[in-house]
């Protein structure tokens, strides 16, 4: 698993703290990749959210632009709620019938 992370010159991006990437499929027609950016607070400096975006890339002749419609973001609360979801969802026990 290859994950780039981006940390941002506070100076330049006061916004944005730190971004991670991870491509999860590279097919011949798509790609999907995950991020996990992390927001700065402009005060203190500090991370004080994050928001998670599982994007799909349509790859043309000669260039790979992102499908709006095949996109998803989550922030604050709904990052949350998706982390409770799958970390319960796998301690459910999987039965065969």
């Amino acid at each position: 698993m290859k994950i780039t992370v981006t940390n941002f010159d506070e100076r330049k991006t006061p916004d944005l703290h730190s971004q991670q990437t991870i491509v999860l499929s590279d097919g011949k027609l798509s790609r999907k990749t995950f991020t996990r950016l992390v927001p700065r607070d402009r005060h203190t400096g500090k991370p004080h959210h994050e928001s998670l975006k599982v994007e799909t890339w349509r790859k043309r002749k000669t260039l790979c632009e992102v499908d709006e419609e095949h996109t998803v973001t989550l922030q604050g609360e709904e990052v949350q709620t998706l982390l409770d979801f799958v970390a319960g969802a796998r301690s459910i026990p999987t039965t065969r019938r």
